[in-house]
């Protein structure tokens, strides 16, 4: 079933390709980061993104912050993608929109910057595609396959997803990622430490709680569906 939910989305988008989730995520990724970049300092940023995915994370997250004039160019490319045959097709467009002598010789300007984020981004998915076998988007990309609407909210939201979404609404999603109350609480409360956020209050702290036990069955028989591979 979730094999035909991922081809009909594939269809919709009209995606050609086998990295799907992959190319979803780091294609957010790219704009979440740059915005990212004017709140948190870069080490900040590879050590919130290897909390949430895992420190396999780090070296694609520090490839984009090592690039940054780049990776600003490309966080501004419209369309989903940013990989693959689709995604070369949205920075085409993107980019023959903004600078239509792009069929010249033309090193500067414009046609220098389409250049510039085209590399940037071709490098980008080659370390992706490196890490692959280490499972490094495993925390999400179960959830995504599950049509989880917060696994969604996640990947566009990056990491101030974490620690400003009400939270009502993200403890179950961060207990789902953790798999503990202990782990759940400490990741909100660093998250909102690093966003100059009040930690968790006392009244907080005990909603976790109530929520956790009230939920301990469905997390529990959740993790073990999405997350064990069959």
């Amino acid at each position: 079933m979730d094999n035909l939910k991922e081809e009909v989305l594939k269809e919709s988008y009209g995606y050609k390709g086998n990295l799907f989730w992959e190319n979803y995520i780091v294609s957010h990724m790219v704009r979440t980061v740059s915005k990212e970049l004017s709140e948190f300092s870069p080490k900040d940023i590879v050590e919130m993104y290897s909390d949430i995915y895992g420190e396999d994370i780090a070296p694609i997250i520090e490839y984009m912050l090592s690039n940054q004039e780049a990776l600003h160019e490309a966080a501004k490319i419209e369309g989903t993608f940013l990989f693959e045959e689709i995604g070369a097709k949205n920075i085409n467009k993107h980019f023959l929109t903004e600078a239509p002598e792009l069929t010249s010789a033309i090193v500067t300007g414009p046609a220098a910057t389409f250049r510039i984020a085209r590399g940037f981004l071709g490098n980008l998915w080659n370390r992706v595609r490196t890490f692959l076998n280490k499972n490094v988007f495993s925390a999400v990309i179960p959830f995504l396959q599950k049509g989880f609407a917060w696994a969604k909210a996640l990947v566009k939201g990056g990491i101030n997803w974490v620690s400003k979404t009400p939270l009502a609404q993200a403890i179950i999603p961060v207990l789902l990622i953790t798999g503990t109350v202990k782990g759940a609480k400490a990741l909100i409360n660093k998250f909102r430490k690093k966003a100059k956020m009040k930690t968790l209050s006392t009244e907080e702290e005990a909603s976790v709680d109530k929520i956790a036990a009230e939920n301990k069955d469905k997390i529990e028989k959740t993790r073990q569906e999405v997350l064990t591979k069959k």
